[in-house]
């Protein structure tokens, strides 16, 4: 699966967006948002069902985001709670909560270690 169907609510139709477009995923009023470099685009469904239908490179982060590892510039870790907080490609921030940040480092290891 290289494109998924969204709603663009500024064109007020359903388009196919590239995967590899997508910065991250936020799930927030039954709804998930795609937030590509200059867009925001969403579709009704949940995020097991999202989960189960994105390629390799995306990764759950928080309990409401999922990530494209490869629009990753930075991690950040904190020393106050064990959380990390991930710089995008396109300077905007995302905080990784400690539950998932053992997998997001071992899911950017395991996939930069093979390229």
């Amino acid at each position: 699966m290289e494109t998924i169907l969204v709603r663009d609510y500024k064109k007020e139709r359903d388009v196919y967006l590239d995967l590899f477009s997508i910065f991250y995923i936020e799930y927030l009023d039954r709804k998930c948002f795609f937030y590509t470099e200059n867009e925001v685009y969403e579709r009704r469904l949940t995020l097991a069902q999202l989960m189960k239908e994105l390629p390799e490179p995306f990764i759950q982060i928080s309990k409401t985001t999922i990530l494209n590892i490869y629009m990753v510039k930075e991690i950040n870790s904190s020393l106050l709670n064990g959380n990390l907080y991930v710089t995008l490609q396109n300077t905007e921030e995302l905080l990784v909560s400690r539950y998932f940040s053992k997998a997001l480092k071992e899911k950017i290891d395991q996939t930069f270690r093979n390229k």
